[in-house]
């Protein structure tokens, strides 16, 4: 075998962004391997790491990060080694090959990649070929997870579903989670809500176990279902109605949008009702024990409530299986504890709360700003955010106009995610402001950190909330300037 000798995990990362496939270039990536085609040789090459181990593979458009991170913690609470594979990563690389909920050390990581690094090698010699980043990436955490002896691997779909390179996993154990679908990554995934749903229903292979939110969208469930049905797949659609509670009066509430659009009239079946989303309290219908269970998280907003629903219902169905006993004061403890960066984390910065939320697309920003609303009530925000480019910036602008006193606009530049990530031009913004005629304070600063400085400066004099958004690549951005106080990104 070939000598590896990378003896820093700095060092490995550099060298995995050479994979990054140029936006003009193709070489060395051959048309026929379109696809999961080397993907898949590549894990064949590997002794098919992914099918040694139990999987929860998260797919959908939102909320598949903390759904993901939601399993991993509960799975882990109940005494299993757990692997969790996240797409993108907030803030270290490491974030993508997560063991035991804690950040694997260099060491390992570099001693496991000498290791991997050596079929990898002799794989490009014999195939003649390249592999992209991501793929690397992908069968690079589980050839990790196997050879550290995972009981369970979470898996995040990185995008769509059908070509993504975590969809490699042909055993039928495995359980697919599938969050809301909704209008993200049009330029490749389709235009249409439906386009979008047939490609991430195909992470769904035969008999594969399936736990589905009910859908915003119709005509996405029914997608979702006819795929179920083709794959002979057992399946529980997760279902919830919203129940506020006030100190004035207590009253239960119609049902959501949602659930009237799609001709629900009964209360029977329902999975989780939220009862008191000030004090992040709702109730869930355990499968295992037969009746209803109170939970607090930690967690901030509804939507938060639909991940843990799905993510307890998964774990349920695999404890069920397999015949084991399910501790739910662990997984209940835990719940109340954890917090998942970047998802309505609040933070004290010099003794005031910033809000940060990695809201990247209108269906998030929607349900942000209407937890946000809700939260604090009759109230207006100081908003410091970049948009990506790409993104449907001003339906996502429209949503917050109303709840903002200030506005702060700055640019970002990220090469480390696998592509390299840019934000909207700040001009589209503001042409799109003056044609809406709006009367909040608005502030275009391209560099970042001017534009943090400024922010603080505004936030110091204020009576107003601060709320960080716009784009999950800022946001890590701004953790970096917030922890090492650097006067450059």
């Amino acid at each position: 075998m070939i000598e590896s000798k990378f003896i820093s995990w700095d060092q490995i990362v550099n060298y995995l962004q050479t994979f990054i496939p140029s936006q003009t270039s193709t070489k060395g990536y051959a048309a026929k391997d379109w696809g999961l085609s080397r993907t898949k040789r590549f894990l064949t090459y590997l002794k098919d790491p992914q099918e040694k181990m139990q999987v929860f593979h998260i797919g959908g458009t939102s909320g598949k990060g903390s759904t993901s991170f939601l399993a991993s913690q509960i799975l882990s609470s109940q005494g299993l080694k757990t692997g969790l594979h996240l797409s993108p990563y907030l803030l270290d690389f490491r974030e993508r090959f997560i063991i035991d909920n804690e950040l694997p050390s260099e060491d390992l990581l570099v001693k496991r990649f000498n290791e991997f690094h050596q079929f990898l090698i002799k794989f490009l010699q014999l195939e003649e070929t390249l592999l992209t980043y991501f793929e690397i990436i992908n069968c690079w955490a589980f050839y990790l997870f196997e050879k550290e002896k995972v009981d369970v691997a979470v898996i995040e779909v990185g995008m769509g579903g059908r070509f993504d390179a975590t969809n490699c996993v042909q055993n039928p154990n495995k359980i697919c989670i599938i969050n809301q679908t909704g209008l993200d990554h049009t330029e490749f995934l389709g235009e249409t809500v439906e386009e979008i749903a047939t490609e991430e229903a195909e992470v769904i292979q035969p008999e594969n176990p399936v736990v589905l939110i009910h859908q915003q969208f119709l005509k996405a469930q029914n997608i979702f279902l006819q795929k179920i049905k083709e794959q002979n797949s057992k399946y529980s659609l997760v279902k919830g109605y919203w129940m506020l509670v006030s100190k004035e009066e207590t009253k239960e509430s119609s049902f959501p949008e949602v659930l009237k659009q799609n001709s629900i009239k009964t209360l029977d079946n329902l999975d989780f009702k939220v009862l008191n989303i000030a004090q992040n309290r709702f109730e869930y219908f355990s499968i295992i024990k037969q009746k209803w269970i109170q939970i607090s998280l930690k967690m901030k907003g509804d939507f938060q409530v639909v991940n843990t629903s799905l993510a307890l219902r998964a774990v349920e169905i695999y404890f069920q299986k397999k015949n084991l006993k399910f501790d739910f004061n662990s997984a209940l403890k835990i719940l109340k504890q954890i917090q998942f960066k970047g998802r309505f984390e609040e933070i004290l910065v010099e003794n005031k709360v910033w809000i940060l939320d990695s809201a990247h697309n209108s269906q998030k920003m929607t349900s942000f700003i209407k937890n946000l609303k809700k939260y604090y009530p009759n109230q207006k925000f100081i908003f410091f955010l970049a948009f990506s480019d790409g993104k449907n910036f001003k339906e996502m602008l429209d949503l917050l106009l109303d709840i903002s006193d200030t506005i702060i606009f700055t640019n970002f530049k990220i090469k480390t995610q696998g592509a390299s990530k840019k934000s909207l031009k700040l001009e589209e913004i503001e042409e799109y402001l003056n044609k809406t005629n709006q009367t909040i304070k608005t502030f275009f600063i391209s560099d970042p950190f001017k534009a943090f400085l400024k922010t603080k400066e505004i936030y110091k004099q204020s009576q107003k909330k601060l709320v960080v958004t716009g784009s999950i690549y800022f946001l890590s951005q701004v953790y970096e300037i917030l922890e090492t106080k650097q006067e450059t990104l």
